[in-house]
């Protein structure tokens, strides 16, 4: 399938899907956020940068405050992952893109702490921080 057909399945996809999935009041505040910086660098008026981390020039947009839309600071995938895993607040973040070295300190924090791997307070604890990032880890 051509790369234009596809899109336009996507699109005619997530039209039917939204039906039944609709945003929530919040959801759909940062969606129009998302939205507006991304028409402002299209339209030129908003500059794609390297990351600020580590200069990659393939990064993204990320929003401190979704109150301001074109207040963006640009990260590379790697490290726009990592600020939310280390954001408390942040919820639901799939766990490959948890970086391994991380993955690696939590356990050995958990069995640290006396979990022993494969138990059900080990599992728990990791997959507990690995959810919420290690600053979050629930300290039990």
């Amino acid at each position: 399938m051509r790369t234009e057909a596809k899109r336009a399945y996507h699109r005619r996809y997530m039209r039917e899907w939204r039906k039944t999935h609709p945003l929530t009041k919040e959801q759909r505040f940062k969606d129009n956020c998302r939205s507006y910086a991304r028409v402002y660098m299209i339209r030129g008026l908003l500059e794609k940068q390297p990351c600020e981390v580590c200069g990659d020039e393939n990064s993204e947009m990320h929003h401190d405050d979704y109150d301001f839309p074109l207040a963006v600071r640009w990260l590379c995938r790697k490290h726009h992952m990592e600020l939310h895993l280390n954001d408390c607040s942040t919820r639901n973040i799939k766990k490959e893109y948890l970086p391994e070295k991380m993955e690696q300190d939590i356990k050995a924090k958990a069995r640290k702490k006396g979990f022993k791997p494969g138990g059900e307070r080990y599992n728990e604890y990791v997959y507990s921080a690995m959810r919420k990032g290690d600053k979050c880890a629930k300290s039990t």
